[in-house]
């Protein structure tokens, strides 16, 4: 969280935590060894097909901690829809086509048991996911101050000028 934090304080708009970040750190027991790697090779074909339906450019969308600014809160969250594991892809997609920039911060994961949502089932849900997100947000995109920091447009403002800090 720290490091989230660091960023949104040092000016980006939105920063996400990312397991695929060359400083990220994995600790986990040896029991668990194997299962880590085969939710890194999930993860890996997860990201592959979100990137190939959607406008993504980050290579880990799944790691869960996210942090943006009030203004690209206020007017990103309310156009979202998805409520489950497909927020995260929803979220950056509408940064994507909104013009606003995501910065990728390292994570330390702690694998601790071998809980997983992987099943047939989640993998059918997550991937429908995917395609509600493409049509939903193909010709869509939010005005969201430059930056994503300063006063918010009124809605419906497709783009205002941002007043400059003194």
């Amino acid at each position: 969280m720290l490091r989230v934090d660091a960023a949104l304080r040092a000016g980006a708009a939105v920063a996400i935590a990312s397991r695929e970040h060359p400083q990220s750190e994995l600790t986990l027991p040896a029991s668990v060894l194997g299962y880590a790697y085969r939710r890194h090779v999930q993860g890996r074909v997860f990201s592959a097909v979100a990137r190939a339906l959607l406008p993504l450019r980050q290579r880990d969308t799944q790691a869960g901690l996210k942090g943006m600014t009030a203004a690209v809160a206020g007017r990103l969250v309310p156009e979202l829809r998805c409520d489950g594991f497909g927020l995260d892809c929803e979220l950056l997609t509408a940064c994507a086509r909104s013009g606003v920039p995501v910065v990728e911060v390292p994570v330390h994961v702690r694998y601790d048991s071998t809980a997983s949502t992987t099943g047939l089932a989640a993998t059918l849900r997550m991937i429908r996911e995917l395609w509600q997100i493409r049509r939903a947000w193909r010709h869509k995109s939010v005005a969201v101050p430059p930056g994503g920091t300063g006063p918010l447009p009124p809605a419906g403002a497709e783009s205002l000028p941002v007043p400059k800090a003194a």
